[in-house]
């Protein structure tokens, strides 16, 4: 325990609900140092084909993608699981979608837009 220095969870977290999420997340912050960076990559839940997608308007989603979640819905189980938020990036899609993410600086409605999440999450 307490022996690393990062741990990193690039995506998956959508891929397990937060009953299962959370040990996990304790799980990785037991064998950080104190001071020691988890890395989570994911989708974000606020994106708006994210959205469309919870709801199947349009388009379905992905049935292994059973918890895609949002920065502030992150944010709590990180912080419940023991880790201080150090940086939250907002970052585009991979696929031409990545276009979108001009939108993302629009006051209002640029959360929309905002198609991954990269989270920067301490040990304490």
């Amino acid at each position: 325990n307490e022996k690393f220095d990062v741990g990193m969870a690039l995506d998956f977290s959508e891929h397990v609900n937060d009953e299962d999420w959370l040990p996990i997340l304790k799980s990785i912050k037991s064998s950080l140092k104190i001071g020691g960076r988890l890395y989570l990559h994911t989708p974000n839940g606020s994106f708006f084909l994210e959205i469309m997608k919870s709801k199947n308007f349009i388009f379905k989603q992905f049935p292994e993608h059973i918890a895609v979640r949002s920065a502030k819905q992150n944010k709590i189980l990180l912080e419940k699981a023991g880790y201080k938020i150090q940086e939250i990036k907002f970052l585009p899609h991979y696929n031409i979608l990545k276009y979108t993410h001009l939108f993302s600086f629009i006051p209002g409605l640029g959360s929309y837009f905002q198609a991954r999440l990269f989270i920067v999450a301490v040990r304490v």
